[in-house]
């Protein structure tokens, strides 16, 4: 087996991972740099999958730098089946309709399955509600695709891999060299919402981190104002799919969601909550208003005309989550991705680190240009 990295290498975002097999080929995610304006820069390099090998496509989690191309690939001619868990499927909202959903069940769980030629498993990665890693098997090689994870999330299950099962792993590198424990910058985090003197929104995706954040604030008493969608979606998600979180934290967030209401933009900026939580394209529609924003990840171009301000908050893996799961597969060699620095990398002991960019490929034993 080998890997073409179709984005997501050397870069942040458009994750698109081309799993080439003997007969055939997998894709793993199919997503864009958001707010990239350049198609050239937006879309992975879909335009190097051969249409008639392709047997499938494998999605880790549902946020646009991981599904977001699949119109795209849909265009250009592709339709078959689309594996992801069913979370992953409700969060997702463009699946084209030539494109046949197999969704992955929680009681599948580190189960090998049979798609084509190969053998897979899939379990909880800890990133939102719905977020797998994979295996896949073949001829005796084995390759783990890590997608976006974390270990401690307060939330969401990480399902450990079995210990030294992997040949070539593809890894979350978007933490970087980053040291700090989760407690650290969650009163980090705290502390920059306290100090809020008027209005401040954090904006995230419709599942993953925003519920961590509010779970995090409730629990500190900021009690903040919640995105519509966002609450309906939660409390939803809360009631129906209770496998895919962990029961402590997920007890904690029902029970607050339920004894408050979901708040508009424009309702939020009349209240007194000084801190409000939505989706980024609920405030980019509500825009301009007066009011700070923050992120927790990358800065998106339509809020830049605003005072705009990254704050922590880890919703990836840090050096030591990073060695931990290393130490446990112990992969032969590994590629790091969604990261415009793998180099931070290079100094591991616990595997050979392969420094590769978008449009290499990549087998068991070299790079393949």
């Amino acid at each position: 087996m080998n890997v073409t990295f179709l984005g997501g290498a050397g870069e942040y975002g458009r994750s698109c991972f081309l799993l080439n097999v003997k007969e055939t080929s997998i894709l793993i995610d199919c997503g864009v740099v958001k707010g990239e304006t350049d198609p050239s820069r937006r879309f992975p390099q879909l335009e190097r999958v051969d249409k008639h090998r392709l047997a499938a496509v494998f999605l880790t989690h549902s946020h646009e730098d991981h599904t977001g191309a699949l119109e795209r690939l849909a265009d250009l001619g592709w339709s078959g089946p689309v594996y992801a868990t069913g979370p992953s499927f409700e969060q997702t909202e463009k699946i084209p309709a030539a494109m046949e959903k197999r969704p992955l069940a929680a009681g599948e769980i580190k189960r090998w399955q049979e798609a084509g030629e190969v053998k897979f498993s899939f379990g909880r990665s800890g990133h939102t509600e719905g977020a797998c890693w994979y295996l896949f098997h073949h001829e005796g090689e084995t390759i783990y695709f890590s997608g976006d994870y974390t270990l401690h999330s307060s939330l969401y299950p990480f399902d450990f891999p079995p210990e030294g099962a992997v040949d070539f792993a593809v890894m979350d590198g978007a933490g970087g060299a980053e040291k700090r424990s989760r407690k650290e910058t969650e009163e980090a985090f705290l502390t920059r919402m306290k100090n809020v003197t008027e209005k401040g929104a954090v904006h995230g995706p419709l599942a993953g981190k925003t519920q961590e954040l509010l779970l995090l604030l409730a629990e500190e008493g900021l009690n903040p104002a919640v995105d519509p969608a966002v609450y309906d979606y939660t409390l939803e998600s809360l009631e129906k799919r209770r496998s895919w979180y962990k029961n402590d934290g997920a007890e904690k967030l029902q029970m607050w969601m339920k004894r408050k209401a979901a708040a508009s933009v424009s309702e939020w900026l009349r209240e007194e909550k000084q801190v409000g939580i939505y989706e980024e394209r609920t405030l980019a529609e509500a825009m301009p208003f007066d009011a700070a924003i923050f992120t927790t990840g990358p800065k998106l171009p339509v809020f830049e005309k605003t005072s705009y301000e990254k704050v922590p908050f880890f919703v990836h893996p840090t050096l030591p989550e990073t060695k931990q799961l290393l130490q446990l597969i112990k992969p032969k060699r590994t590629v790091f991705t969604h990261t415009s620095v793998p180099e931070v990398f290079q100094d591991l002991k616990e595997t050979e680190v392969i420094s590769v960019k978008t449009g290499d490929t990549v087998d068991m034993q070299r790079i393949i240009k």
